[in-house]
């Protein structure tokens, strides 16, 4: 079972290293991992990047009201109306997005939050302008770029996200601009250029962006795995997989912490017998061999999740057993005992090699 267990885990580590070295070798990373890392990259960067949102939408949420002063400036006659709709409307439902945010919520939900509420900003500015008759009224059109690029490069929305807002906005802009009726089609067609322009290279930078941020993700996973595999590398016999004595070291010392007062710990120390017969009589390969085939028999009549095998010398291996009575124990070393003598390993002094 624990040697099972071991191996499913070194399987999905190796899975994962290949992943990510299948991704870093692309010049153009895609937009979405494969599922696994997929949701590897969001469970280990989800939380600090809605908190980061969380903070971002609280500020941007602040200089949007405060712009509800421009109204009494651009658009004097709906004024009123514009600061009702500003804060009845837009800030409460602002303030359930952001709250939302702070509770770390799916991808899809996060990043619909901070794309829904810039559109709702955005549209609901536009359609101020169209409310009102003042001659600066036109002006107001003008936020939505802003709007844009906080969206896209500020908060750094998914790329999909992103652009679904930026086109949003784009249709919303080119659409009022259009219903104003005062602007000349010159003007349209500028402000359509101007804009389409702008959500081109806010496309761009999106995507460079989230790029950039996935490809930092990757290099610092590679670092992680690989020094986690540096890690396993010192801990473990290169001969037989089995932990060594530096894990030994430091398993004594995690249950020196960590032990529940009274939990029985049992020690077993196993030995080859006639081990250097069985290497000067069939060489030095022979043996490390045996050894292997030793250490799998140990791996695979462990219990998991309760005892450890290591190489503790060049023929001696210790087990360590937590929560196993000295009964359990004795049971333990004899049903390994056991195992091991029905591999029925050669030996040329007869019967099995321990």
């Amino acid at each position: 079972m624990a040697a099972a267990v071991e191996q499913v885990l070194r399987h999905q580590a190796e899975t994962i290293e290949m992943q990510v070295e299948r991704h870093l070798a692309v010049r153009r990373l895609p937009l979405a991992f494969s599922p696994e890392l997929e949701q590897r990259f969001e469970a280990e960067t989800s939380r600090d990047r809605s908190r980061m949102l969380f903070r971002q939408s609280v500020i941007g949420l602040a200089i949007y009201l405060i712009f509800s002063l421009s109204d009494f400036l651009l658009v004097p006659d709906v004024a009123g109306l514009a600061t009702l709709l500003r804060f009845g409307l837009v800030g409460p439902l602002s303030v359930i997005a952001i709250t939302l945010l702070w509770f770390n919520p799916s991808a899809a939900l996060r990043e619909s939050l901070v794309a829904g509420t810039a559109v709702l900003a955005g549209l609901l500015t536009l359609l101020i302008m169209l409310m009102s008759d003042s001659p600066t009224r036109d002006l107001l059109a003008d936020s939505t770029l802003l709007i844009m690029l906080f969206v896209a490069v500020v908060q750094r929305a998914r790329y999909f996200y992103a652009i679904t807002a930026c086109v949003l906005l784009f249709v919303g802009n080119l659409a009022a601009v259009f219903l104003l009726g005062d602007y000349g089609n010159e003007r349209i067609l500028s402000s359509a250029l101007v804009l389409s322009g702008a959500t081109l290279l806010i496309g761009m930078a999106s995507y460079a962006l989230e790029c950039e941020v996935r490809r930092a993700y990757l290099l610092r996973l590679r670092e992680r795995l690989l020094n986690s595999a540096l890690d396993d590398m010192s801990r473990h016999d290169p001969m037989t997989g089995l932990e060594n004595r530096r894990s030994l070291d430091l398993a004594f010392v995690a249950i020196a912490r960590d032990a529940n007062p009274g939990e029985d710990i049992a020690v077993v120390l196993l030995d080859i017998d006639h081990f250097k017969a069985y290497n000067d009589s069939l060489g030095h390969m022979a043996g490390d061999e045996a050894l292997r085939r030793v250490a799998q028999e140990l791996r695979a009549g462990l219990r998991a999740g309760t005892d450890r095998a290591f190489r503790f010398g060049g023929e001696e291996f210790l087990l360590l057993l937590r929560r196993t009575t000295l009964g359990d124990a004795v049971q333990l070393a004899e049903r390994l005992r056991r195992r091991i003598e029905a591999a029925a390993l050669p030996h040329p002094l007869g019967g099995g090699a321990v």
